[in-house]
């Protein structure tokens, strides 16, 4: 009888720790990240005096060995139990992405100094529309808003990597591409997403008023001269984390063309 209890007693410490080990899954699935309904980001940056650390879902026991520092920027895209979903992007231009603690951020009033997501924007008859990195049923239902039909697409290649196909919509160029892993977290929707906004004339304008075949000094009045030169097709543009507005020109420096892109990258 006293061996059996010796038996049992050392058992049951071994049950119980075998249980709690198995209770604690870090492994983020879809389910984290379900379709989202509000797919616009809103910028944060950290305060904090020492290390915040990611979550790779939103529980306590889940940190990881990453980590941001105090007064790095953010852009939060979903907010679970405590936690936001967010988006960093390094120095080498690449997303890191995880889960923070709310505590731990704080909204990101300066940033709207310089470029936010408001200005992947454009405007049709004194509205405006913003469909940059989402999900292709928000493209579906503005389409459909519009009381026009989704058409089939023009092209079909590759873009930075990404599956993508064109499409002409209302008299401008609309990229669709495949969700990466990146993609899939932020809008919970691992299909198409907009990738690519191009417009070719001066029917449109961005949400600071330029438009196609206005000179370059008109760019810069409205949007500084912190532009930098793309190397590949030699438009100018303006950087906002993995989003790009470019104005390509032509050789008098008229804008010629206005692009609006967002390929994220992992490291």
């Amino acid at each position: 009888m006293n061996l059996f209890k010796v038996k049992i007693s050392i058992f049951l410490p071994l049950l119980f720790a075998f249980n709690s080990i198995a209770a604690i899954n870090c492994t983020s699935s879809s389910a984290d990240y379900p379709y989202n309904t509000n797919q616009e980001p809103t910028p944060e940056k950290v305060q904090s005096n020492g290390r915040i650390y990611f979550f790779s879902i939103p529980k306590n026991e889940c940190k990881t060995s990453l980590f941001l520092i105090n007064n790095d920027k953010l852009l939060k895209y979903r907010e679970v139990n405590g936690f936001s979903f967010v988006n960093y992007v390094n120095k080498n231009g690449a997303v890191v992405d995880g889960w923070v603690k709310n505590e731990d951020i704080v909204s990101d009033d300066d940033q709207q100094k310089g470029l936010t997501y408001s200005d992947f924007s454009w405007k049709i008859n004194g509205q405006s529309v913003n469909l940059l990195g989402k999900a292709t049923p928000e493209l579906n239902k503005w389409v459909k808003e519009s009381g026009t039909k989704l058409p089939e697409p023009d092209n079909h290649g590759f873009n930075n990597g990404f599956e993508s196909w064109t499409l002409t919509i209302k008299n401008e160029m609309v990229t669709i591409s495949q969700s990466n892993e990146i993609i899939e977290k932020r809008i919970g929707f691992n299909d198409t997403y907009v990738s690519g906004i191009s417009f070719l004339d001066a029917k449109y304008e961005t949400a600071r008023g330029v438009k196609v075949g206005d000179d370059w000094n008109v760019v810069t009045s409205k949007y500084g001269t912190k532009s930098k030169l793309d190397s590949e097709d030699e438009c100018r543009y303006y950087q906002y984390f993995d989003m790009k507005l470019s104005f390509c020109l032509d050789s008098s420096d008229k804008v010629q063309s206005i692009l609006f892109e967002n390929y994220p990258r992992k490291p």
